[in-house]
């Protein structure tokens, strides 16, 4: 059965829509021309009305209650379309707001046994600690994005302010403390006097914020006093889609702070965006880059893009399971079971597998640092530079990130096999997944391995020699020109093995031909294999679907392979994780192309490099605007964990049912 939203969700929920609802009115403002207002007023009125429904039906009705709550939200999208345009810091605010809310919209469903159980108070307590967080919210983003204090905005601040006002009064009187709903009635009172006076003396965002600081120290006392409930950061630590997004989340934030620091960059006037933009590419493993790292970020800030690289190739959970093994200590039931369905090993065996995957990591970097150390000394590099780009270019290859300490990327070391071969292997290794890759002796052996093993390694194989051909039939007397025989096969090799995941390249892929753009196009969407370093929908799903369309035209009916029969199951995941990839290349190509004057077969290029975590470019990245960069920035976050949430969003338990319907009879051709 689907999870069910409890009370407190519920409350948060209906609060924060009822303090959120009167900001919808700012959307048919025009202040001096500052922005233009897409909304007519009665627009603007219907979409703060749809937020008011939503927090009253979503209880009593929750089919109506959702449908007007994505009527707000897409109302609040059109009308405050102008100011994401123009301001890019807001736009990621709002898209980050709207991904959220869009979950919780689509995965509420009241649990009533538990609502009707639960007293009014409690309820009412949700409602006003939703409404509190909301008001806060609202004071510190309109003043980070230093909007102006009009008397519009001043009294949708009044409204929101009087909305949770008018909650925390309702729990106060439902928590049978008579001193405590005496004194906070005569508080609130006390604040409506300077919150009216605030309307002509322009504080308002002050006074809100107060009442919103206020709000939270009796809510906050009366919940450490209560029964124990589960803790707000369980909420994320158990479930595994919020732990991803909200790890990410995390490393990407603080990635941006580092490389904000004075001594990160070599100019202190590099924009934030840019900064942010390169910390989400590395914490992504992607390498798409607005900024020159060889020559813009100092040391250190290379320093700290390798490490970014090197958490989010691994992911943060991996890092932080072994380091609680490291320090022994033991984890409970819930969190060995989240991270089974992480790392998608048996819960008895995660430890090992970590450790195991660690070590593999560490030793093949440490081995590709040497090999490339040497290749870069054979091409007059200083033997410290050497070591250090070395160092770097392995952790990057690895984690198939595609950052390099070299404005041209690798195309100066395109003669050099020693350092194409051990950047392609290290880039294979990290695709494939450590446990995959300590099969591969034995499956050229000939000995059985798991399926999905066999699988992983056997469309890497096909994906590799294919790509190498394309691109020497594609780019002989193209790209490859200037090449001999030797070197065309190295670098038809490197690019096909980059084409996938890494975002290296030893060619000019911005001139290359058409065909080869289309590989291009397609190999980075396929990406790597589960477990790896690589993004993109996965070579085992492509196998799946392979194997499916070929059973369907044989007709040869159930999918058996090596004595194992591949459910159905899988291949409506292989099936969804396609859709919805092509879904979010679709709306971010359609998003870029109306918002950036560049050309679509670029933008195309440049959001399928970002979706799969690849990290090509043929130029266009660099010539993005704020908004653009946003874009890029939403999509690299998604591609990196958004097919291992979908893969929990469609989990069992909480998609299967016992219900059994007969066939339906449909037409396909």
């Amino acid at each position: 059965m689907r999870r069910l939203t409890s009370v407190k969700q519920y409350g948060l929920i209906e609060g924060a829509l009822l303090a959120l609802a009167p900001f919808a009115l700012l959307m048919a403002h025009n202040k001096a021309g500052q922005f233009p207002a897409l909304m007519p007023p009665l627009a603007a009125f219907f979409t703060a009305g749809c937020g008011l429904a939503a927090a009253r039906l979503l209880f009593l009705n929750p089919r109506y209650g959702k449908l007007f709550g994505w009527l707000f939200w897409i109302g609040a999208l059109v009308g405050t379309l102008p100011i994401l345009i123009g301001n890019p810091f807001a736009a990621l605010l709002f898209a980050t707001f709207f991904i959220i809310s869009g979950f919780a919209l689509t995965d509420f469903k009241v649990d009533y046994q538990e609502l009707l159980t639960t007293p009014r108070a409690e309820r009412c307590r949700q409602r006003a600690a939703g409404a509190a967080l909301v008001l806060g919210g609202a004071v510190l983003v309109s003043a980070s994005l230093n909007q102006p204090d009009y008397l519009e905005a001043r009294m949708c601040f009044i409204l929101s302010a009087l909305a949770s006002l008018w909650l925390l009064l309702r729990w106060v009187r439902l928590s049978q403390r008579r001193h405590v709903s005496w004194f906070y009635s005569a508080a609130a009172g006390m604040l409506l006097l300077p919150l009216l006076v605030s309307l002509v003396s322009g504080r308002t965002r002050a006074v809100a914020l107060f009442i919103a600081l206020l709000m939270s120290i009796p809510l906050y006392r009366f919940r450490r006093t209560a029964a124990p409930r589960e803790h707000w950061w369980e909420l994320v630590l158990n479930h595994p889609g919020r732990t991803l997004f909200s790890t990410f989340l995390t490393l990407c934030t603080f990635g941006a702070l580092l490389l904000n620091l004075s001594f990160s960059t070599v100019r202190p006037e590099i924009p934030f965006i840019d900064k942010l933009f390169t910390a989400v590419s590395a914490v992504c493993v992607t390498g798409l880059s607005v900024l020159d790292i060889s020559k813009e970020f100092t040391l250190t800030g290379q320093i700290f893009i390798m490490v970014l690289i090197q958490l989010g190739g691994l992911g943060i959970m991996t890092i932080a399971t072994a380091a609680m093994h490291a320090i022994g200590k033991r984890l409970s039931l819930s969190q060995e079971r989240l991270m089974s369905s992480l790392t998608d090993s048996d819960h008895q065996d995660l430890t090992r597998s970590l450790k195991l995957i660690l070590k593999f990591t560490f030793i093949v970097e440490g081995c590709g640092a040497l090999l490339l150390a040497a290749g870069f000394m054979l091409d007059g590099f200083a033997p410290a530079t050497a070591l250090w780009h070395g160092c770097f270019t392995a952790v990057s290859a690895f984690c198939n990130a595609g950052f390099s300490l070299n404005s041209a990327n690798l195309v100066p070391f395109a003669h050099n096999p020693l350092v194409l071969y051990p950047v392609s292997l290290l880039v294979v290794a990290g695709g494939i997944a450590p446990a995959t890759a300590l099969f591969l002796p034995a499956y050229f052996s000939g000995r059985t391995i798991p399926l999905a093993a066999r699988l992983a390694i056997t469309t890497t194989l096909v994906l590799l020699v294919a790509g190498t051909v394309s691109v020497l039939i594609f780019e002989w007397d193209k790209g490859l020109a200037s090449f001999g025989l030797a070197g065309k096969i190295n670098n038809a090799w490197f690019q096909s093995a980059t084409f996938r995941t890494a975002g290296f390249n030893s060619i000019n892929v911005a001139a290359a031909t058409t065909p080869t753009y289309i590989v291009m196009i397609l190999y980075m969407f396929i990406g790597g294999s589960p477990g790896g370093t690589a993004g993109g929908v996965k070579t085992t799903t492509l196998a799946v679907l392979a194997i499916t369309f070929w059973n369907n035209v044989t007709g040869s009916g159930d999918l058996n392979i090596q004595n194992r029969h591949i459910s159905h199951y899988i291949v409506y995941r292989a099936v969804t994780i396609v859709m919805a990839s092509g879904l979010v290349l679709l709306a971010a190509t359609m998003m870029l192309t109306i918002t950036q004057p560049i050309a679509p077969r670029e933008l195309l290029f440049e959001v399928t490099s970002a979706l799969a975590t690849v990290g090509l470019s043929i130029g266009a990245t660099p010539q993005l605007d704020g908004i653009g960069k946003v874009l890029i920035i939403l999509t690299m976050f998604i591609g990196r964990i958004g097919p291992l949430t979908m893969f929990m969003l469609l989990d069992d338990a909480h998609s299967q049912t016992n219900a059994h319907y007969p066939y339906a009879k449909i037409t396909l051709n």
